[in-house]
């Protein structure tokens, strides 16, 4: 992830952050990501294991309304 702007900032991603998995599964690429995200529940908070500056970390993140794809 390289921008970080909107609800991704305000549940604690930051620019720069890597997403490497969501609730432990494992993401190969950006669609991985989008995929996995359009599969869960609005509501629903998930953890986003994340390298920030070279440390893992999880950060929780609560899944809101998706804006309509183009």
């Amino acid at each position: 992830m390289r921008d970080s702007t909107g609800l991704a900032r305000s549940e604690g991603i930051r620019a720069g952050d890597l997403v490497l998995a969501i609730n432990s599964q494992r993401l190969d690429s950006v669609e991985d990501f989008r995929h996995t995200l359009s599969r869960l529940p609005t509501g629903h908070t998930v953890a986003l294991l994340v390298m920030r500056d070279l440390r893992l970390a999880y950060v929780p993140v609560r899944i809101t309304a998706r804006p309509a794809s183009p």
